[in-house]
Parts: C-alpha cells; structure tokens; sequence
C-alpha cells in the first residue's frame, strides 16, 4: 500500500495534479458521483428532489454528495486517464 502511494504521489507531481485526500476516498466519491447522473459535478450539498424519483435514484443522489474532506484539482483533462485506469465510463 505505501508503495501504491508513492507512485501515486509521483504520478501526481508529473501530471499537474493535487488530491487531499486519499486514493481510496478519492475514488470512493468519484464513482459515487458519476453513478449519480452520469456525471462528474462534485456537488457539496444535496440537489432538490426530482419529481419522480426510486428508492435507488435517491440512495445514488444521496450518495453522491462529497461528504468527506476530499479535494481535487487538475491542469490537463484528467477523465481520460480516470476513464483508463479506473474504468469510469462517464462522460
């Protein structure tokens, strides 16, 4: 594991990039995002309910909220290298 974070922090410092957080929490709420709408909005607070929404639709909303401390920012289109490596499909 901390050679996984090594490699993850030098990648980081070729590409531009700064996370505060975590790989695992990183992840953790992209993916939740993402299986929200199908996309990446890193919303902090929780969106108004739609109309019709299922059991399911409002566990993801709920879910997709950034809940945690984590923190991310990048120089270069970044969701190509997500989509690459960690199998995210979004657009």
């Amino acid at each position: 594991m901390k050679i996984a974070l090594i490699l993850l922090s030098l990648l980081f410092s070729f590409i531009s990039c700064d996370a505060v957080c975590t790989e695992v929490v990183l992840k953790e709420e992209l993916a939740q995002d993402i299986k929200d709408n199908n996309k990446l909005d890193c919303l902090r607070k929780v969106r108004p309910k739609p109309e019709s929404e299922d059991e399911e639709q409002l566990k993801n909303r709920l879910a997709a909220v950034w809940d945690s401390d984590c923190a991310f920012e990048a120089e270069y289109d970044w969701t190509k290298y997500l989509k690459q490596n960690y199998g995210f499909s979004g657009s």
